[in-house]
């Protein structure tokens, strides 16, 4: 009899070490008590796909907290939760990243929310079930890797409260880069890891990436971090409901990863708001008020004035330009990625013609001492690139407005000045159109009157 309760305990306890969970944690010491753990089932292990559970859990006083799987934002698969309306649940938004711009909803995504997940006292929890982890349209996941590559971010805030699954976000604070031992994190067959699970060991622990393996990129979340995140409409975010939190925050990462990425986020955004200046202040300012100045100006050096004055802003739009390709290169973006690096590229090839067709006609009005074909097209050429310009202005905003959220004063100044300079270059030209045609006009009527004139006197008065 004793030696069948034996048995029985032996069986029992094994059986509840093969169904125990392993967990692999990692908190990044900067983010201020978020914490992110994974589990990989012994089933999805041993087949290398299949189910995998993640948890994502910290302060509910953040606007939202991401996960993703990946190296940097371009391929990554994301994963934002943020509050419900009610406050008490969260929301679980998964996405496709495609470099540092807005990620794209993953309607393919196949997550859960698990008992455990919501809101409480203070915390915010996902118990995450994934069935759509171990291979996403753009990469996959090494179930058996020893550093396998995440990459995380937060936004402080106050709290979204949203059951919009692509409710629109703002630039994340803080990101990083981390790698997951999955060896460590696999074990077990449960439905839910996170529930009454015990504390991971430290050595199964997830680890900060070094500064100088992400400062080439300026970090997985780079400078873009806002943008909306959406979800799969399947999961609604009262699948959670408050509960106690899965495991406990594992072992700090370095901090050396979180600043580098700090700092390089920082001379990102310098570097796209120096584009923005130099691109606005060429197009909007210099060349408008070059062309006005030839119009409303008469002395013999006025020509080769309004030449030096034009490449001078053509030498400001080409710095602009090289400080845009430089940020779209070092975010790991296409050119082909947005409109607006089209059409900037697009302009900035038209204004390099300029030059010369501004030669062409200077010389041909020098030869002929009138207008010829060349002085129209240069003229035309010319106000075709403001027009441009200034649309291709209004798209930056707009993705610029995607990228960190607000930009309402900038798109405020733009407006405003865009409208002052064009009311006044429209202005002088139709002054100038009015002028010419009540001088043609006069010229006219001079010409009728000595016709006439000539006409009323009686043949033989001039002897």
């Amino acid at each position: 009899m004793k030696s069948l309760r034996l048995s029985a305990v032996l069986s029992l306890a094994a059986a509840s070490s093969l169904t125990r969970a392993q967990l692999s944690s990692y908190c990044p010491s900067s983010s201020n008590g978020i914490c992110y753990a994974v589990n990989v089932p012994s089933s999805t292990s041993s087949s290398g796909s299949g189910d995998i559970f993640f948890q994502i859990k910290g302060p509910s006083n953040v606007q939202w907290i991401a996960l993703g799987e990946g190296s940097g934002m371009s391929g990554a698969n994301i994963f934002v939760v943020y509050s419900s309306a009610s406050g008490t649940n969260v929301t679980l938004s998964p996405r496709l990243g495609s470099g540092h711009v807005e990620p794209t909803f993953n309607g393919n995504a196949q997550v859960t929310l698990l008992e455990g997940s919501g809101i409480s006292g203070g915390q915010m929890v996902a118990n995450v079930k994934c069935s759509s982890c171990s291979s996403w349209n753009g990469g996959r996941l090494d179930v058996s890797s020893s550093s396998s590559s995440w990459i995380w971010a937060v936004k402080s805030g106050s709290a979204i409260k949203s059951d919009n699954n692509k409710v629109k976000i703002s630039q994340h604070d803080n990101s990083g880069t981390f790698s997951f031992d999955l060896t460590k994190a696999t074990g077990g067959n449960s439905d839910n890891p996170f529930v009454g699970s015990s504390t991971p060991d430290p050595s199964a622990t997830g680890s900060a990436a070094s500064p100088s393996s992400t400062s080439g990129r300026w970090g997985p979340f780079g400078g873009w971090g806002g943008g909306p995140f959406g979800g799969n409409g399947n999961n609604n975010p009262n699948s959670g409901n408050s509960g106690s939190n899965g495991n406990s925050d594992g072992s700090s990462g370095s901090s050396g990863s979180s600043a580098a990425l700090s700092k390089t986020t920082q001379k990102l955004q310098s570097i796209r708001t120096a584009h923005c200046v130099l691109m606005s202040l060429t197009f909007l300012v210099l060349l408008p008020i070059g062309a006005i100045l030839m119009r409303v100006l008469s002395f013999p050096s006025l020509v080769y004035i309004h030449a030096i004055a034009q490449l001078f802003s053509l030498t400001l739009a080409l710095a602009g330009f090289a400080l845009g390709v430089w940020y779209v290169r070092n975010t790991g973006q296409p050119f082909s990625s947005q409109p607006h690096y089209i059409f900037g590229t697009t302009i900035i090839g038209m204004l390099l013609l300029q030059p010369f067709f501004g030669f062409a006609h200077h010389a041909m009005f020098r030869q002929y001492g009138r207008k010829t074909f060349m002085t129209h097209i240069h003229v035309w050429w010319g106000r075709l690139i403001l027009l441009l310009a200034v649309a291709n202005g209004a798209l930056g905003l707009k993705l610029g407005k995607s990228i960190r959220g607000g930009m309402e004063a900038a798109t405020i100044t733009y407006s405003v000045i865009a409208a002052v300079i064009g009311t006044l270059y429209i202005s002088v030209l139709l002054f100038f159109a009015w002028r010419k045609s009540r001088t043609e006009e006069e010229k006219y009527e001079r010409r009728t009157e000595r016709r006439l004139g000539s006409m009323s006197r009686p043949a033989g008065s001039g002897m």
